[in-house]
């Protein structure tokens, strides 16, 4: 199999659909269709976990549980637990471009709780689920069940009687609802149903799944909840500093995440366990993980739980020691590192030990002042390199365009010969795919030629983001033909699909 390949970005949430949202249904195997018609390797999606306030699946419950709201609710009614009529009369949807999340959760909550009343509890496939994931299923459905029963609140705000997911008093309140905890279960058991079939038939077709970890988890989530241990955390369950990054020219006054640290002594102590558990479990679900903030595992920056980002201060991570463990565990061809912003020594050092490819993003070439030594500008790619027009923090590349500084968007034309705005995109996704880069990775937006008001998310910003959908019947033979076409001429071609 040739190594250059090429995929696209999109997010599950993104897919055309007709009840509101992208899920795992029709919509997603005819994407896997358009892939393989274009000649194209790789579909890379955004973390698949249950996300918590604000839809950010970078801020989730849970790092081993999926996301309910990407079930399929066709193959409910084709399984009679729902019926035709109970789903379409809802209304789901008031813009065909954007996700409305309070109203699809609105909707698909309600029918996920009667799919459950129609549902068998004692069959032998949910009992055998139950079993198999209960390494991390007991943990969060338990979690989910106090979470139903405290009305939301974080499990730190619970009474301090139920703040122990091994207390007497915790397991017998669960006990208790059983009713809730095995909604949850089988919520869980539908997800991983419906994804296992999907992804058997992405690898029929060679299509592969890349998915996103991020280095840090919530402080309110399943994994500090019942793992404090591996987590910094003070004696009243706070924690004692928290993830961010400094002031730098993007954010003067710095980024404060308030993500818990990890106390990485204890997860040594067990050789990474925890650890290695989690990303060989994702690896179940895609084939290759993009770990976020890579830089993490050699330096993070600690800020004071009180403080601000201007406070805080680097602490080595866990370097080689960590990547060395887990590498017995998943080999060495699994993982994407995402190296961007400001590299040090010491982490150029811990990419180059580990040899796991590096991400390089287009927009971030091109500024008024042309340096041709940019490690962003394609003629500078390394062959272990996964090339991006723009991730999903970033405009696509219309949008970046026309928001750019003068001097900077014609810059950008001139480095890959346009004239145009919209020939800018076609000349730009050509630059990445005759790059060096083994992978290249092109937003769907990007492909389909949209601008600023299709962007996925803008950084440090609360609202308005993760809701783009793709319009229905926008990828098409036409597209997926001449998109093939370029990977043949640029030597990217899906070899099995032809």
């Amino acid at each position: 199999m040739k190594k250059r390949a090429a995929g696209i970005l999109m997010h599950i949430t993104s897919l055309s659909g007709d009840y509101g949202i992208g899920t795992l249904g029709r919509e997603a195997y005819e994407f896997v269709d358009f892939l393989k018609y274009a000649n194209m390797r790789y579909w890379q999606i955004l973390p698949f976990f249950p996300p918590a306030k604000g839809n950010s699946p970078y801020t989730v419950y849970s790092s081993f549980a999926g996301n309910p709201l990407f079930i399929d609710l066709d193959d409910l009614i084709s399984h009679g637990l729902l019926s035709s009529e109970e789903v379409i009369n809802n209304d789901w949807e008031t813009n065909e471009d954007e996700v409305d999340f309070v109203r699809v959760s609105s909707h698909k909550n309600k029918l996920l709780k009667k799919a459950f009343k129609h549902f068998n509890t004692e069959v032998e496939d949910f009992k055998n689920f139950i079993i198999e994931e209960a390494s991390w299923l007991e943990d969060y459905a338990a979690y989910m069940t106090l979470k139903n029963l405290f009305k939301d609140a974080p499990w730190y705000e619970w009474d301090k009687s139920y703040q122990d997911i091994s207390g007497n008093k915790t397991k017998a309140l669960i006990k208790d609802h059983d009713d809730i905890y095995n909604y949850h279960c089988f919520l869980q058991y539908l997800f991983y149903r419906q994804w296992a079939k999907l992804k058997k038939y992405a690898e029929e077709a060679n299509i592969q799944l890349i998915g996103d970890l991020p280095i840090y988890v919530g402080l309110d989530s399943a994994d500090v909840y019942s793992h404090k241990s591996l987590f910094c955390l003070d004696k009243d369950q706070k924690p004692d500093m928290v993830a961010g990054c400094p002031p730098d020219a993007y954010a003067p006054e710095g980024q404060k995440w308030n993500n818990p640290l990890y106390n990485w002594g204890n997860h040594q102590k067990d050789n990474y366990h925890w650890w290695c558990q989690r990303v060989v479990h994702a690896l179940r679900l895609v084939d290759k993980l993009r770990i976020d903030h890579f830089r993490g595992f050699d330096a993070y920056f600690a800020i004071p739980y009180e403080g601000k980002a201007q406070d805080g201060h680097w602490i080595k991570g866990p370097g080689m020691d960590f990547f060395n463990i887990l590498k017995k565990e998943i080999g060495d061809d699994c993982l994407i590192a995402e190296d961007l912003g400001f590299k040090t020594p010491s982490l150029n050092e811990l990419l180059q030990e580990s040899a796991y490819p590096g991400m390089k993003v287009l927009e971030f070439a091109f500024d008024s002042q042309g340096d041709l030594n940019s490690e962003y500008l394609p003629h500078n790619y390394e062959e272990n390199t996964v090339a991006y027009a723009g991730t999903h923090d970033n405009d696509t590349l219309l949008g970046w365009l026309e928001n750019s500084y003068l001097g900077d968007a014609r810059y950008a034309k001139d480095y890959v010969g346009a004239d145009s705005d919209e020939e800018f995109v076609e000349k730009a996704i050509k630059c990445l795919l005759m790059s060096k880069a083994d992978t290249v990775i092109l937003q769907a937006q990007d492909i389909l030629k949209l601008g600023h008001e299709a962007r996925m998310n803008t950084p440090s910003t609360v609202e308005g983001n993760w809701k783009w959908r793709a319009r229905k019947q926008v990828f098409t033979y036409d597209l997926a033909n001449r998109l093939a076409q370029e990977m043949l001429l640029y030597g990217r071609e899906n070899i099995i699909s032809h």
